[in-house]
């Protein structure tokens, strides 16, 4: 219903519905209010089709309340688009078409105009007045099918290869337009869950391939715990380590045990952070690499979410388009800080604990023994990093030595002899750790361009746009045809006279920088007009006329005029009433039978009983020989209407038989002389 959206230009809609249910579109020229509510409009169809849930009321033309349920049975499949390169069905339950219906089967129309200066006009998720019970529904109401496009763009590469889904979700909706008194209409609407869901072969095998790299670290460092690995691999090289102590002994070290406490599956707890969802510091993208699944979260990107916004609220255009872009690179090229992050925890939070045995002789005499506790980080004993270790001693100097060293330097130094020793061994689990937040980033970086620059931003931002809280103005005679309508999105409260005000819960335009293929897709449309004060067509007797004095006894019709489709109360003097109901035209008529002689009043009341209208008549016997329209027969003297029979003298209206003198009103038998009026 929007000048400013591309109405389909050079579509066929094909194989429309028939046979309709609900009232005409159309309201009468003389209707004071009128209200309408549509559950589903596409570009190109009318809304004079039953089964799209449509309800309409006019007052006072066809002011009966109206409800109708979309109906998903007759809508599925039957309604095609043939643009210059687009031919699929805008509806399906099978998977073939633009838009499925879910559970849109809960979403119907009301439309009531029960008086002149109340409408009112409801769609989507309803009670039984008409009110909207958005928040009872549950389950998608709809999903349109984007990646339907692609393949009929001709960019099948993305499709398949880079976007395998690509489908906008719609949760429950709805929305209402009332207005009365000419107090300025009352537009709602609501809007439970709006969502873009893409699913990428290339996010999950980007899954892939930043699994196989912690694993591989994860191998390394799963090996520090427990026997075997490179425990066993440090704990034999430090057996076989002798120290030179001040060139005149050799320490020896034996009986080595390193034990590593809190570093537990590291293979599965970094594999399990490569798979967790990552979330947008808005809330508004997310993304999981272990199933290639991106989300967007509709209502996260405009402040205070989807409901209570204001009028023409753009959902999804460009610029939000490059936020989810810009989001979605952001949290990709997180990945690498991530892990590497949680590495570094998991290795600062890992504690290590190594402790050996020293001895060393000078030819018989024993000048060194005791041991060597050493204690700390495992990421400090990876990193060799001395200064942060706990070294402890119980180490026993003797004889020559003892003079020239202590035993906490002694013991120093064979803590700096063991990570000398150490350092190769770490080197491939190092090497894994300062290269993967590199190596996960290259990995990001050939993801990025083509699914995020090449594929979702121009998806979003050139495939489909949402407006939520569509207002404007329709005028009434463009009710049938949405599509057509020549008012543009805009607020105008109250709209002008002869246009309804309408609000849409959520407008979608697909293709909407190209004209000649755009399509939109309105949902939960609803519209009112009403005057400020009711028009009153006065009741008015024309038959009989006030005063007339020759109504014939018997039958006698009493008809008028007043508003249109209205009803009239009509009464006799001697109580008989009977209620008629006026044409389109305003004209209405009864027969009271039998009346009898003498005077009489009818009175005609109207729907307001202070538009009356009365009139008094006479009611006379028909004459046989009295003749008031025609005189046959010999007559004589001056004739003016019509002689009947014998007459002399002058006759000026109706003459019969002889007559003398002069008769004013009505003359019978033997008259003669001047005769005014009625002469018989």
């Amino acid at each position: 219903p929007r000048a400013a959206r591309r109405v389909l230009a050079g579509a066929v809609v094909t194989a429309l519905f028939t046979a309709p249910t609900v009232t005409a579109a159309f309201a009468a020229p003389t209707d004071d209010s009128e209200a309408f509510g549509q559950v589903i409009n596409v570009d190109g169809l009318g809304l004079d089709v039953a089964d799209a849930g449509y309800s309409f009321s006019a007052n006072p033309s066809s002011k009966s309340l109206q409800k109708n349920p979309l109906n998903l049975s007759a809508l599925n499949g039957v309604v095609d688009l043939t643009l210059p390169t687009i031919n699929l069905p805008v509806i399906s339950d099978d998977g073939s078409g633009l838009l499925e219906l879910g559970q849109a089967g809960a979403l119907s129309s009301y439309a009531i105009a029960d008086t002149a200066t109340h409408a009112k006009g409801s769609s989507g998720v309803l009670d039984a007045d008409g009110a909207l019970a958005v928040d009872q529904a549950s389950g998608d109401m709809a999903t349109i099918d984007l990646t339907k496009l692609f393949g009929q763009l001709g960019v099948d590469g993305v499709t398949t290869d880079v976007l395998s889904v690509a489908e906008l979700r719609l949760g429950a909706l709805g929305s209402t337009a009332e207005r009365t008194d000419g107090d300025d209409p009352e537009l709602e609407y609501r809007l439970a869950a709006a969502t873009v869901d893409l699913e990428s072969p290339l996010v999950s095998t980007l899954g892939e391939q930043v699994t196989g790299l912690t694993s591989e670290l994860g191998t390394v460092l799963d090996g520090l715990v427990g026997a075997g690995g490179l425990t066993t691999e440090i704990t034999n090289a430090i057996n076989g380590l002798n120290v030179n102590v001040l060139g005149i002994a050799t320490a020896d070290l034996s009986n080595a045990e390193l034990t590593v406490n809190g570093l537990e599956d590291v293979t599965g707890t970094l594999n399990a952070l490569v798979t967790e969802e990552l979330v947008s510091e808005s809330e508004l993208v997310s993304v999981n690499l272990g199933d290639g699944t991106v989300h967007i979260d509709l209502s996260k990107a405009i402040g205070g979410g989807l409901n209570d916004q204001p009028a023409n609220t753009k959902l999804l255009d460009d610029a939000i388009a490059t936020q989810i872009s810009t989001e979605l690179t952001t949290l990709l090229d997180g990945v690498a800080e991530k892990l590497t992050t949680a590495v570094n925890e998991m290795l600062d939070q890992a504690t290590f604990t190594l402790t050996a045995d020293a001895d060393a002789s000078i030819l018989v005499l024993d000048v060194l023994n005791g041991g060597i506790n050493v204690s700390g980080s495992l990421g400090d004993l990876l990193s060799g990093n001395i200064e942060a270790l706990n070294i402890d001693n119980d180490l026993v100097v003797l004889g020559a030595l003892a003079g020239g060293i202590n035993a906490g330097d002694l013991a120093n130094l064979l803590v700096e002899s063991i990570l000398e020793l150490t350092g190769p061994i770490f080197n491939g689990a190092n090497a894994l750790i300062d290269n993967l937040a590199d190596n996960v980033q290259s990995l990001v970086a050939d993801v990025v361009a083509p699914v995020i620059d090449d594929a979702i931003e121009p998806l979003l931002a050139g495939v489909v746009e949402i407006t939520i809280n569509e207002q404007g103005t329709i005028a009434s005679s463009e009710v049938n045809n949405l599509a057509a309508a020549p008012a543009a999105a805009q607020i105008v409260d109250p709209a002008p006279e002869g246009e309804l005000n309408y609000v849409t819960a959520l407008a979608i335009d697909v293709l909407p920088d190209a004209p000649a293929l755009a399509v939109g897709v309105d949902l939960a449309t609803s519209a009112v007009r009403a005057a400020a004060e009711a028009t009153v067509v006065p009741v008015e007797i024309l038959k009989p006329t006030d005063g007339q004095a020759d109504v014939p006894v018997g039958d006698v019709i009493v008809s008028g005029t007043t508003e249109p489709l209205t009803d009239v109360v009509v009464t006799l003097d001697d109580g008989d009433s009977r209620t008629v109901t006026a044409d389109e035209n305003g004209d209405w008529s009864t027969t009271f039978e039998n009346v009898g002689k003498g005077s009489h009043t009818a009175k005609a009341v109207g729907e307001s009983v202070d538009n009356t209208d009365s009139v008094t008549f006479t009611v006379v016997e028909e004459n046989t020989a009295d003749n008031t329209a025609e005189n046959t027969e010999a007559n004589t003297g001056e004739n003016t209407d019509a002689n009947t029979e014998a007459n002399t003298g002058e006759n000026t209206d109706v003459n019969t038989e002889a007559n003398t003198g002069e008769n004013t009103d009505v003359n019978t038998e033997a008259n003669t002389g001047e005769n005014t009026d009625v002469n018989t």
